[in-house]
Formats: structure tokens, sequence, C-alpha cells
């Protein structure tokens, strides 16, 4: 007994002080769960700028603080210190504060009313002047951030972190009011002409990181962004996978076991990157019949994958969605989901090297090992449950289990792996038959 008390001591679970007095559905910004931020504590910490309250008066990220404040200030003088309009976006938030902070799990109380609301106009003022010039290619040029590019990137990756956002719509009302002060937004011609400015300023800054296809017409269909976590999942999903809501037993069916890349392609699966502009997740599967249905390793099977590059904030990116996802979309977990068959393809630098060589794979991480500790690493704390991508889990096992594929794929490694090696063997099976019917000849001319 006295064993299972320490135990039981040992265990840490989050809860939040406020669960009865919030609606924890209406939460869109979470603390990240302990047992995941001990996976990588830096993964979800911001390292140079504090947005929205959960780490607002870091002691380490007391030096930006000076910098967004000449942020705050450069745009108060673009609104001409217009007294109206700056009342009318203190107002908005002070009218809003309540819900603001219902967005947030987990309580916000330590703040005062007017700390709070201050907090959030100036955070949210830093933000939309900040992709403003990023907007102008005359203020981008001599912008301290913009003009950095090590800052730069540091500060677009602490703005995508889960737990240093503040809500979308605060910013996107902020813009609005003051719009009348702002030149036209000057993005890329692929925007959709649908898509309101603020949204198009954002996919702009951020199109380093999520951008991942030339199309932008997806989102004009998006009625909801939360905030910017939010908006890079949103762009890693296909078309398909943002309508499916609330979806169905058909759309998904229990997580199996999946052999890896190596041994998918001893088997005879071929592996394609999917065309460029192909969103994160889309992952696709087509089989081939051919005309002799009734041979058992005639069958072919094709697996297109996105290509995904790995660079050096990779992980940080998909811990940060895979924990909201987590904590938000625990029932259309479509990126924890992606990262599982991923991770089960991968078990050894050997199939990092085999998809790099597919180019379904761009490794900018220094080795081909590293991605594959990154991949084996992520799931890490995240449960395994239900999969968008099962049937593609039990297509694939199907094919590798058909001994006859597994041989007619190493015949054709053997014996037909190029142009020359197929002329030799074909020769030699020439060869062998003339041999044969010879020798079967010469016996018959003898029994005569």
């Amino acid at each position: 007994m006295e064993n299972d008390i320490d135990h039981n001591k040992s265990v840490i679970i989050d809860i939040p002080v406020d669960l009865e007095s919030k609606q924890w559905s209406k939460c869109w910004i979470h603390r990240i769960p302990r047992k995941l931020r001990k996976v990588n504590e830096a993964a979800y910490t911001p390292q140079l700028i504090s947005i929205g309250p959960f780490h607002h008066g870091r002691e380490e990220l007391k030096a930006m603080e000076v910098l967004k404040e000449k942020y705050h200030q450069k745009f108060l003088k673009r609104l001409h210190k217009d007294g109206l309009v700056i009342g009318q976006m203190e107002e908005f938030i002070k009218d809003c504060s309540k819900e603001i902070h219902s967005r947030y799990a987990g309580t916000t109380n330590e703040f005062a009313d007017q700390v709070f609301e201050k907090m959030i106009l100036r955070d949210a003022c830093f933000i939309i002047e900040l992709f403003q010039r990023n907007d102008s290619k005359e203020e981008s040029g001599d912008d301290y951030i913009l003009s950095t590019p090590w800052l730069k990137k540091a500060i677009k990756l602490d703005l995508i972190l889960l737990e240093n956002q503040i809500p979308f719509f605060v910013l996107r009302k902020l813009y609005d009011i003051v719009a009348q002060y702002l030149p036209a937004v000057n993005v890329s011609s692929t925007a959709s002409p649908n898509m309101e400015p603020f949204l198009k300023l954002t996919c702009s800054f951020f199109k380093d990181h999520i951008l991942t296809q030339s199309d932008w017409e997806k989102f004009a269909d998006v009625k909801e962004i939360k905030h910017f976590t939010n908006l890079l999942r949103e762009f890693w999903l296909p078309k398909e996978f943002i309508k499916l809501k609330n979806p169905t037993q058909k759309d998904i069916a229990d997580r199996k076991y999946l052999y890896s890349a190596t041994k998918l392609d001893k088997a005879g699966v071929t592996f394609k990157p999917a065309k460029k502009g192909t969103s994160l997740t889309d992952v696709k599967i087509s089989k081939k019949v051919p005309v002799l249905k009734f041979i058992p390793a005639s069958k072919c099977m094709k697996l297109r994958l996105p290509e995904l590059k790995l660079e050096n904030d990779t992980e940080c990116l998909l811990r940060n969605v895979m924990a909201l996802e987590q904590c938000l979309y625990p029932k259309e977990d479509y990126i924890c989901g992606y990262v599982a068959l991923m991770d089960q393809l991968i078990n050894t630098s050997e199939d990092v090297d085999f998809l790099v060589e597919r180019k379904i794979i761009s490794n900018l991480l220094g080795s081909n090992k590293e991605a594959a500790k990154l991949f084996n690493g992520l799931c890490n704390q995240i449960p395994r449950g239900k999969s968008y991508y099962a049937r593609i889990y039990n297509d694939l096992n199907t094919f590798y289990e058909n001994r006859w594929n597994v041989t007619r794929a190493t015949l054709k490694k053997v014996y037909f792996k190029d142009l020359w090696t197929g002329s030799s063997t074909v020769v030699g099976l020439f060869v062998l038959l003339f041999t044969v019917s010879a020798t079967i000849r010469n016996v018959y001319l003898r029994h005569l």
C-alpha cells in the first residue's frame, strides 16, 4: 500500500483550476500538457518574444518588450495620433475582454483588467505593424527585424507557438478599425480575391513556414481561424480534410503497425513524390491491376507522398500543431495521423536515405540519422488511436504480406534493375530455352 501511495504522488495531471467556471470547449489557446512539454520543452517555449498572457513578463524575454513598444508607437504614428480611432481600438478590447479571457485555457486572472487589455492591445499592434512592414518593400528593407534574417526567422517561429497566441478575431477587428490609415495590401496575385486583407498579410508573412501550395483558394472557404497555430494546421490539410468536420466511423479506423519504407520497397511498392503544391498530409495510394488479373504477382501499388522539407524548425512546428490537435481537435487529429504514418515508414537512417532518393524528403538537418531520430520521437506521449490513413496501412500491409509480391520485386531488382541487366537476362533466357529445346530435340531424334 505504501508503494502505491508513493507511486500516486509521482503522477501529475494537468487540471485547470477554473474547470468548473469556464466552458472548456470555448478555449482555443492552451498550455502545453506537461507530459508533452517534458519531451522537448524548448519546442514549445518562445525564445525571443512573448505574445499574450502565458509568457508575459518572463525575464529572458524582456529585451524584446522595448522593441515591441517601439513598433507599437510606430503603429500609432500611422494613425496620425487620431484619438477617435485609438479610442475605438481601446473600446473594442475592453468590450471583448471577457471573451478574450475565455479563449485561454486555464486561469488568466492574475492580470488586472487594465493590464490584460493593455497587453493584448500592444501585442496586437506589434503584430499588425510587423505584417504591414513586411508587405512594403520600402519599409521592410529598413526594418530592424525584417532586415535581419535570423531575427525574422526566430520571431516567425515564436509567433507560431501554441502558448504564444492571441485570438485571430482580435487582430482582424483591430485591422478593420484602422484600415483607412493603412496602404492597400500588396501580396502575391495568387491570393484569392475573396480573401480578406488581413488574412492576406498573415499568409504573406508566414509563407516560408506554411504556404506549401501556390493555390490560396482554399482559404476562401475557411470561416474561422482561431490563431496562427491553427492557421498553420489549416495550410497543412487538404481541402477534403478541412471540410470533414465530426468525421463518421467510415472515415477512420484503428491505426495498425506499418512496415518500413525500405521493406515496402523490397515488396515492390513504388514510392513517388506528389505533384508540387500538394498539401503536406495529402497522402494517396493507388493500385494498378493489369489485364492478367489471375497472376497473383502482377498487381502494382504506388504510394504518393508530398515532399517534406526537414529544417531546424520543423520539429517545433510539428510539435505545436500536434499539441493543438491533442487539446482542441482530439477527434480530428489529422497532423498527428500523418506524423504517425511517417514514423512507421521511417525506422532507421536507411529509410530516410530511401525517401531522400525518391525526393519525398528534403533533409537539411545534417544527417539522415538525425532525421530518423526526429520522426521516431515526435509521437512520444501522443495517443495512438484512430487514423484517417487506416486504409493505406491496410493496403500496404496486405501487399507486403503477399509472398508473390516480394518474390516478383526481388526478381525485378536482381534481373531487371536496368536496361543492360534486363537485356542480359532476356538473352540468357533465350539461350536457356534454345539449349533446352535443342537437348529435347536430340533426345527425341535418338529414340527414332
